[in-house]
C-alpha cells in the first residue's frame, strides 16, 4: 500500500500493444495501488491509457474505469519521449494540439489531439500523449453520477471571447469537467484552438457549480463548435471550497515553460482542474499537462506561455476539492501488479501452457485505515482461483500469443461487510 503517495506512470507499466486508428497504442493499467486512501482505504484510482503519436490528423486516447467502478473526472498529458514535455526551445511545442478532454461515456474519458505534421519523419511523430480517468473503485459507494453537456457554440472570426458554460443539477457537487473542440487552421495549435478557460465556474459564494470554457476565433476559416461538459455527483460525497493559484510574470515582455499547482487542503482530494489564461491572449500557448497532483491531493498545469511589451499575461491553475469519504471496509491487490506480464515456465506442446508460480497477495482495511481480518475469495476471469493472502498459483497461456487475466479478490469483514479489487495481468507464452 503507498498511502498518499503514487509511484510515477512509467512505460514500463504498459500493459500491451494495440495497432489502432493508425496510431501505435500503448495500454497503461495503473496499480490498484494508485490511489486516494480513505482513511488508509482506496476510493478513487487513476486509470490511464496512452500513445505515442505516429499518424496525421485528429486521434483519440481513452481512459477507461472498469466494470463496477464510477468514473469521477479525468485529465490528459503531453510529453516528447526524451524530453518530459514540450518545452519553449522546441519547436515542436505548437504543433500538436489538443481539441478535448471529456467524458465521452459513463465510465470514459476522452482526449482528443490534432497533429498536423504530414512528414512520418516529422517533429510531431514520438510524441506520448496519455489521458486519465479517476474512478471510484468501492463497490457499494454510489456516488449517483450524471454528465451535463452545454449546447455548442460557435464565435465567429475575430469576436470577443465567448463563454461557453454548463451547469450541476441543483443538490450535486463537481468532479470533474473538460472540453471538445474542433481543428480549423493550423496556426490554431499554437494558441490550443484559441481555448482560453477550461475551469469550474463558481456560485455567489465562491462554490462550483459548473464549467466554463473560454474561446476566441482568431482561424481565418471555418468557425470552430465547442461545448463544455461537466461531471456531477448527486449522492455521498462532500464539496469543499476550489482553490486556486495565480502565475505572473513581471518582465516587460516574456515567453516560456510555466506551471503551477493549486493544493487542497488536507483531508481532502481532486478529480478535476482546470486553467484560464489572464491578459495576453495572442501570444501562442499550449497546456501540455492538466492532470491531478499524483497522490490527488491537488490538481497541476503545464504549458508554454507570454505576454508582449507592457502587456500583461498570467495563468491562473485551479482545483476542485472534495472531502476524502469514509468508508466501511476497502481491499488492495499487493500482487501481482496491474499489467504485469507473467511468463511460463518453458515450451509445452499442449495448448494450456502454465505459468511460473504467481504469488496472490490482498490487504483488507475498515473505515479508520487499520488492516482488519477478512476473508478473502479469489477468481481469474469470473473462476475460482484460492482464498485467503498469500498463497500460490499457476496461470495459463496461450502458444498463440499474451492470454488476459482478470484477478478479482472480495473481501468480507465479520460486520459483513464486502469490498473488491481487481488487477489484469498477461501470461505469456
Amino acid at each position: 500500500m503507498y498511502g498518499l503517495k503514487l509511484p510515477s506512470r512509467s512505460r514500463a507499466n504498459q500493459a500491451g500493444l494495440i495497432v489502432s486508428l493508425g496510431l501505435l497504442t500503448l495500454s497503461l493499467a495503473l496499480s490498484a495501488c494508485d490511489t486516494v486512501p480513505s482513511a488508509g482505504g482506496s476510493v478513487i484510482v487513476p486509470r490511464g491509457t496512452g500513445f505515442l503519436v505516429n499518424a496525421t490528423g485528429p486521434m483519440d486516447v481513452k481512459a477507461t474505469c472498469r466494470k463496477g467502478e464510477q468514473l469521477l473526472g479525468g485529465a490528459y498529458s503531453l510529453a516528447q519521449p526524451s524530453v518530459g514535455g514540450p518545452s519553449a526551445g522546441s519547436p515542436t511545442w505548437n504543433q500538436l494540439i489538443v481539441l478535448g478532454s471529456y467524458p465521452s461515456a459513463i465510465n470514459e474519458w476522452t482526449v482528443r489531439i490534432y497533429n498536423p505534421d504530414t512528414d512520418p519523419k516529422g517533429l510531431n511523430m514520438g510524441n506520448w500523449v496519455e489521458a486519465i480517468a479517476y474512478c471510484v473503485v468501492a463497490p457499494r459507494f454510489s456516488v449517483a453520477m450524471q454528465t451535463a453537456t452545454s449546447k455548442a457554440s460557435t464565435p465567429s472570426y475575430a469576436s470577443n471571447p465567448t463563454l461557453i458554460n454548463v451547469k450541476c443539477p441543483v443538490g450535486s457537487i463537481v468532479t470533474g469537467g473538460g472540453f471538445a473542440t474542433e481543428f480549423t487552421t493550423a496556426i490554431a495549435g499554437q494558441y490550443d484552438s484559441w481555448l482560453y478557460v477550461s475551469a469550474p465556474s463558481l456560485d455567489a459564494l465562491g462554490q462550483a457549480d459548473g464549467w466554463r470554457v473560454v474561446e476566441e476565433n482568431w482561424s481565418v476559416g471555418p468557425s470552430t463548435a465547442t461545448s463544455a461538459y461537466v461531471l456531477c455527483a448527486a449522492k455521498n460525497l462532500v464539496s469543499a471550497t476550489p482553490v486556486s493559484y495565480r502565475i505572473s510574470e513581471n518582465s516587460p515582455y516574456y515567453f516560456g515553460d510555466w506551471k503551477g499547482q493549486a493544493e487542497c487542503p488536507s483531508g481532502q482530494f481532486s478529480s478535476a482542474g482546470g486553467y484560464e489564461f489572464v491578459g495576453d491572449r495572442l501570444v501562442p500557448h499550449l497546456v501540455y499537462s492538466n492532470a491531478a497532483i499524483p497522490n490527488l491531493s491537488g490538481w497541476s498545469a503545464k504549458g508554454i506561455h507570454g505576454h508582449q511589451r507592457n502587456a500583461v499575461g498570467e495563468i491562473v491553475v485551479w482545483a476542485i476539492c472534495i472531502n476524502t469519504p469514509t468508508i466501511d471496509l476497502t481491499v488492495q491487490i499487493s500482487s501481482p501488479l496491474d499489467g504485469s506480464h507473467i511468463p511460463t515456465l518453458g515450451v509445452h506442446p499442449t495448448s494450456q501452457c502454465p505459468t511460473r508460480p504467481v504469488t496472490f497477495a490482498a490487504t483488507a482495511y475498515d473505515g479508520a485505515g487499520k488492516a482488519v481480518s477478512a476473508t478473502l475469495k479469489w477468481t481469474d476471469n469470473g473462476q475460482p482461483l484460492g482464498n485467503g493472502s498469500p498463497f500460490s498459483s499457476t496461470l495459463n497461456a496461450s502458444p498463440c500469443g499474451p492470454a488476459s487475466h482478470l484477478i478479482a479478490v472480495v473481501a468480507t469483514d465479520s460486520a459483513g461487510h464486502t469490498a473488491s479489487d481487481s488487477v489484469t495481468v498477461l501470461a505469456q507464452y
